[in-house]
């Protein structure tokens, strides 16, 4: 009885801070390529429409068809485009983008048919509102904790965001997360960007009399190839070159996680050493040293977790992804095409968030990759 009336008074609480927000969830959508030829919108194409040749994955078994749907094959990806929206508003805790009555897709991941992603927590929907001169929003669900959404949908955007700023003649402040983790501080300051040119969005609305918005950095299969490269390229001059003696083959662990881990490790560990791997945990380096690291590497594997968002600073790399049923996507299998790196995949039998990994399989990846 006690835990259903706590279920009610929550949904109460979510559904009143959801309220204030209900009026722009219905607003109609708008993409950033629909406003291109609007006379009142600056636009700046960064990166030309490109082909994509998908890769397809390696396999020693069969995966869900989400690793597998696309076989080799070209694919289309559309200019890269960067646009400044004058007299624009922001709205919500994700700082999504408004803009002649329509909500602007690009400004953030988020769901259209969930306005609780739009709004703050219960008590927190009526916040001072914020007056910007130009400004450019790097939110998204996530962004704040999680390393992949904030280093692929967040700082990704920002040498995009440069490239318009030439031709404005001045750079946007950064709307960050309002309670960013400490790689959220540590890419932006490889990135160049001062701490006085970022804002914490900690408001629930704003206006800014010019408003930035970049294209998405992900297309169906694959990630863009030009965003990943100019972002590669801007992160690793800025954190420098790998190390003469520095490993070249990783193996990531997630022993300090608190899912997902390999609970048979030390067993994984002892086949890969004798062919040159070395085990890192990721949690212990900073954003420099994990951009140094996979700027050298020549193979990965690893555990599906965010520390493969790392695998967009290197070049050519041989990637082999661990996944569990209870936890899977294809995002790094994106991320790898985009790059240029071979992929391969195993899903383990087990239900559970932990799990074993089975080492003939393995071998028969490492096989695969020319690695064993």
């Amino acid at each position: 009885m006690i835990s259903t009336v706590k279920r009610v008074r929550r949904g109460l609480r979510r559904r009143w801070a959801e309220w204030p927000y209900r009026r722009f969830q219905r607003l109609p959508e708008a993409s950033i390529y629909d406003l291109t030829g609007d006379p009142r919108v600056t636009t700046v194409v960064t990166a030309p429409a490109a082909s994509v040749n998908i890769a397809p994955t390696l396999e020693v078994a069969p995966l869900p068809i989400e690793l597998t749907r696309v076989k080799s094959v070209i694919r289309s990806v559309p200019e890269q485009l960067a646009v400044m929206l004058p007299d624009a508003g922001i709205v919500g805790q994700y700082a999504v983008a408004l803009w002649d009555g329509r909500r602007i897709r690009e400004s953030a991941l988020l769901s259209p048919r969930s306005a609780v992603q739009w709004a703050w927590p219960a008590g927190m929907a009526r916040r001072e509102s914020l007056t910007l001169d130009l400004a450019a929003p790097l939110c998204s669900p996530g962004s704040d904790s999680v390393y992949f959404v904030w280093m692929m949908h967040g700082a990704m955007r920002v040498p995009v965001i440069r490239a318009l700023a030439e031709t404005l003649g001045d750079m946007p402040k950064l709307i960050v997360p309002h309670s960013p983790a400490r790689f959220v501080h540590e890419t932006l300051d490889l990135l160049g960007v001062a701490p006085e040119d970022r804002i914490r969005w900690t408001h629930s609305r704003g206006q800014a009399r010019r408003l930035v918005v970049t294209s998405e950095t992900r297309w169906g299969p694959t990630f863009v190839p030009a965003t990943c490269f100019g972002f590669r390229e801007a992160m690793r001059r800025a954190a420098g070159d790998p190390a003469p003696d520095q490993p070249r083959r990783l193996y990531i662990s997630r022993s300090k996680a608190r899912r997902r881990r390999v609970l048979n490790e030390s067993a994984v560990i002892a086949l890969l050493a004798p062919l040159g791997f070395e085990a890192f945990t990721l949690e212990d380096l900073s954003v420099a040293e994990q951009v140094r690291l996979f700027a050298g590497a020549e193979a990965v594997v690893a555990p599906h977790g965010s520390g493969l968002t790392n695998l967009v600073f290197g070049q050519g790399i041989k990637v082999i992804e661990l996944h569990t049923p209870s936890k899977y996507t294809n995002s790094f299998m994106a991320l790898s095409r985009a790059c240029g790196h071979t992929y391969a995949a195993w899903m383990a039998a087990t239900s559970g968030l932990d799990y074993d990994i089975d080492l003939d399989a393995l071998r028969g990846l490492l096989a695969l990759q020319d690695l064993y």
